[in-house]
């Protein structure tokens, strides 16, 4: 259980084999998964049209900010920390143990917090009065949510990527789209909470199958030792860096609800979702790298480290160029899938398709600056460009519209890409180490 990146995980003597099995049967799940999700969104586009399938959108997003703040970085701290104790199984049960304790007094305060304060959000900051009942849901799924995200946390740490994989990628979006096509068939849409509600299901299952799994790799085992670290603190940089990362992602969803109109969400969700395509090789190199970049680390295996960090590069751009080819060459063909309302994003799609070309061809540098303990460098870089994704959206999206959001998305990218890369190299140095 202990063994966290051994050599012969996966059958192999050799670590490229391993880290490619892993990679693949990573990317297994991711793609199932975000198929799953893909259907979740059509079906519901299809069913109901864009203004509903916006509000769920601005929900959606709503619910996964919640989630990054309330369980404060603690899944990904799991990842760094579970391999570091690798020599010591009982110091890994009892990290597990602490987290768990971290990660439930913290979703509290945020209940707390949010239940005071959620109907406010609706009706001041995002001018919204029909996401008031909708975020009034998120204060009984937040516990099974962080739940899903915790135990997959345990699993990554642990090496077991299918599982984690399984949970973190597939299981949530499988059951919400059976949800979502039950509820249709019996109740029909004319309820606009049906989507959130059958979304709801999707995670409370999930959350029981992802028990269940940590319980058979019995990572819930009791531990006798004890931990001195103050996992909150050494989580702030993991939780902010999160949040910051999702709201490059998702916050011109927000600002295009905003300034635009609820259609013009529902259409810039599904472009979204289709330009993601391209980077989805890196969250199953992701799920496979990180805890054998913090296993060499703290090893001070710093030869594999940098081979650790080549792999990311080398196969985030062998797989992204491709799909981006056939982007480029269909994306007419793409487009009217959709319906003939898309046929104007197809500049807006392009652009973001090279956006997530340059987010995949770069590699996984924040993650390799979160697994050699300078998450909070990481953290920066992300908070900067927030900011300066903040400031192009005010400027870019009343005037330009969705291109506008999508230039601003492109630049965002380019920046904060770059500079990770830069203060990478820079602390490698300081370890005495060549990147090239």
């Amino acid at each position: 259980m202990n063994k966290t990146t051994s050599k012969k995980q996966y059958g192999f003597s050799r670590p490229e084999l391993n880290y490619i099995i892993g990679v693949v049967g990573t990317m297994v799940f991711i793609i199932a998964g975000k198929g799953f999700s893909y259907l979740f969104q059509l079906y519901l586009t299809y069913s109901v049209g864009t203004a509903i399938a916006g509000i769920f959108t601005l929900w959606f997003t709503s619910l996964h900010i919640a989630s990054f703040l309330s369980k404060w970085g603690l899944d990904m701290l799991a990842v760094q920390l579970i391999p570091k104790y690798k020599a010591d199984l009982d110091q890994q049960l009892a990290m597990v143990r602490a987290l768990v304790k971290s990660a439930a007094i913290s979703t509290l305060i945020f209940l707390g917090a949010w239940l005071l304060s959620y109907e406010w959000v609706a009706k001041s900051v995002l001018q919204n009065p029909d996401l008031k009942t909708p975020f009034a849901i998120i204060l009984l799924i937040i516990i099974p949510m962080n739940t899903i995200f915790l135990v997959a946390g345990f699993l990554r740490g642990f090496g077991h990527v299918f599982s984690c994989s399984s949970i973190q990628y597939f299981s949530l979006p499988f059951t919400s789209f059976i949800s979502l096509y039950v509820a249709n068939k019996l109740l029909g849409f004319t309820n606009p909470l049906t989507p959130i509600i059958a979304f709801s299901f999707g995670i409370g299952i999930s959350s029981l199958a992802a028990i269940w799994i940590g319980w058979n790799k019995g990572i819930y085992r009791s531990s006798s030792s004890q931990l001195s670290q103050k996992l909150f603190s050494s989580g702030t940089p993991f939780a902010l860096s999160n949040l910051a990362f999702f709201l490059i992602s998702w916050m011109d969803t927000l600002f295009i609800g905003y300034y635009l109109n609820n259609e013009s969400v529902g259409v810039f969700n599904l472009i979204l979702r289709v330009a993601m395509i391209i980077s989805l090789p890196v969250m199953g190199i992701n799920s496979v790298i990180g805890p054998r970049i913090s296993d060499s680390y703290f090893s001070k295996q710093y030869g594999q480290l940098i081979k650790n960090i080549k792999y990311t590069i080398f196969t985030g751009a062998g797989t992204a160029l491709p799909i981006l080819g056939g982007i480029l060459l269909f994306q007419g063909k793409i487009l009217s899938i959709f319906g003939p309302e898309f046929s104007e994003a197809a500049a807006p799609f392009i652009i973001l398709a090279s956006a997530h070309f340059i987010y995949a061809a770069s590699g996984s540098a924040g993650l390799s600056l979160q697994m050699i303990e300078r998450a909070k460098d990481f953290q920066y870089i992300l908070g900067s460009a927030v900011l300066l994704k903040v400031f192009l959206a005010i400027f870019l999206i009343p005037k330009f519209g969705l291109i506008g959001t999508t230039i601003g998305i492109l630049i965002t990218t380019v920046y904060w890409q770059s500079i990770t890369w830069f203060i990478l190299t820079r602390r490698l140095k300081k370890f005495k180490i060549k990147f090239w």
